[in-house]
This record gives structure tokens, C-alpha cells and sequence, in this order.
């Protein structure tokens, strides 16, 4: 298999180039046309529903009641 995968490492990249999959199709953060990698996944991640606030609604809702109970047992 690791053979097979190192011959067609150096072609994957133009094969999957060649389907021509706009990004707004792919929906991807890391397979970008333009390679900006990190920039994009810094924005996308700022527009996360998880992150609209500091701490998560479910924090309050389920995680500290669940510490404050059991904070002697820890």
C-alpha cells in the first residue's frame, strides 16, 4: 500500500486540481485554491455558532453544575 501511495503522491494534488471543484462547492478550509490555509481557518472558525460567545451556554447548563456536585470527589 505505502508503495502505491508514493507513486501517486506527486500526482494527487494536479488529479484532484483537474475536477475543477470551485471552494464554495468543496465547503473546505484546508483544500484551498488560493492556499491560504491558516487565514481561512482562523475565519471560519470566528464564524463558528460555537464561538458567538466567550463560554458556551452548555458550560452553564451541564458541565459546571457537574464539577460544583462532584469537586471533592476530583
Amino acid at each position: 500500500m505505502c508503495l502505491l501511495l508514493s507513486k501517486v503522491r506527486s500526482d494527487a494534488v494536479p488529479l484532484v486540481d483537474a475536477f475543477d471543484f470551485p471552494d464554495q462547492i468543496l465547503q473546505s478550509v484546508l483544500g484551498r485554491y488560493d492556499g491560504r490555509v491558516y487565514e481561512n481557518l482562523y475565519e471560519w472558525a470566528k464564524k463558528s455558532p460555537l464561538n458567538k460567545s466567550e463560554v458556551h451556554e452548555s458550560y452553564y447548563k451541564y458541565l459546571q453544575p457537574f464539577l460544583q456536585k462532584n469537586r471533592a470527589k476530583l
